[in-house]
């Protein structure tokens, strides 16, 4: 829901800037499994990945940078 989404996007910018932060590596996993196929990527609990999930988030760290 939009609320879940909001909080979400907070989070993903707060680790963003830390990584930058400390110079270290940072993955939008996020953004990179909505531009892949987004709900296709999880279980049908719509909370966890589902195997294609756990791959799109491999590819996005393994691009991470």
């Amino acid at each position: 829901n939009a609320g879940s989404t909001t909080k979400h996007r907070q989070y993903r910018d707060a680790t963003k800037a830390i990584a930058r932060r400390y110079h270290t590596k940072w993955a939008d996993v996020y953004q990179y499994m909505l531009n892949r196929g987004a709900s296709t990527l999880v279980s049908n609990d719509f909370i966890h990945p589902n195997d294609f999930g756990h791959q799109a988030i491999k590819d996005a760290m393994l691009k991470a940078n």
